[in-house]
């Protein structure tokens, strides 16, 4: 944490005026973090998302319950439990949705269950290759005002590929609320995957889970399936990039990471508002080690929705 605070990317955005930093932040979803680690400040909305944060961990918990009382083995991902993991306080960390992975036989079966949780309204599903492996359900919960929850549910970990993932699944040590999650080498590996193949390394937020949890967990990892699973979904790319980000833009060292890549480091991008451009492109074409059966098959289809 002590790194991170320090780091070249926050003391970048310390130069800039308010506004521009606060957009940036809002943007990378990083503004109750800087609050709180940079700025010292506890603020309005540092609270507002501690309190959030607190309903979508309750709301977790009565989840895996209720997955559990069906027989539905499942692992939450990302953020929901990240933050207790990672992050000192409750209002550190952005959450958009909870993000729970369902092994694909039990997956119709638990959406099925869980459009009769309490609070239910909604349902959506993805509509192509890229996000056609989840689906989002909508809850309406009463918190003395609407409160509105995404429970967003994986079938599989990769979109790309339908090949086999023997993941393994174990409860979180360090959190309170004792979630489900992966096993720290196939979560490392998959928080690789979906910032970096995923996403293109797009929001500042999710490079930051990387490398804290880098720090946090490096001697747990089993480094020899890491770089198995990097071989093998042809991700090299992606994981040396990575290892250059965290060190350029936190002083974080992923020494345990073998890759390296010729991509180009770009601050600007890192700490853009509006993360779109010739270097966006540059990532979305080159992060991936098969050009065209990932890189260009992936942007025809992106393209096209």
């Amino acid at each position: 944490m002590k790194n991170t605070c320090n780091s070249p990317i926050f003391k970048s955005l310390a130069l800039l005026s308010k506004k521009e930093r606060e957009a940036i932040l809002q943007e990378q979803c990083i503004l109750e973090y800087y609050q709180t680690h940079i700025e010292k400040t506890v603020t309005k909305e540092v609270r507002a998302l501690k309190l959030r944060n607190v309903i979508l961990l309750e709301f977790a918990e009565k989840v895996s319950s209720f997955l559990d009382s069906i027989d539905v083995t499942h692992a939450f991902i990302k953020g929901i439990v990240l933050i207790e993991d990672l992050y000192p306080s409750l209002g550190d960390r952005f959450l958009s949705d909870i993000d729970v992975l369902i092994d694909e036989d039990d997956f119709e079966f638990a959406m099925s269950k869980l459009q009769g949780f309490h609070g239910f309204t909604a349902i959506r599903r993805g509509s192509w290759e890229g996000n056609n492996f989840k689906a989002e359900l909508d809850f309406k919960l009463a918190y003395g005002r609407d409160f509105y929850v995404t429970l967003e549910i994986h079938r599989k970990l990769m979109w790309h590929t339908e090949a086999p993932f023997d993941y393994k699944i174990e409860k979180s040590k360090k959190a309170q609320s004792k979630l489900y999650t992966l096993d720290p080498t196939h979560h490392f590996f998959y928080l690789v995957y979906h910032y970096a193949f995923q996403h293109n390394c797009q929001k500042l937020y999710w490079l930051t889970d990387i490398s804290l949890f880098y720090e946090a967990h490096n001697e747990e990892i089993n480094w020899e399936e890491f770089e198995r699973l990097v071989h093998r979904f042809q991700m090299t790319r992606c994981a040396g990039f990575v290892k250059k980000l965290s060190l350029k833009a936190f002083n974080i060292s992923l020494d345990k990471v073998s890759f390296s890549t010729w991509l180009p480091f770009s601050r600007g991008f890192l700490l853009s508002d509006n993360q779109r451009g010739f270097y966006y492109l540059i990532l979305k074409l080159f992060l991936k080690d098969r050009f065209f059966r990932d890189s260009v098959r992936y942007l025809g289809l992106w393209l096209r929705n």
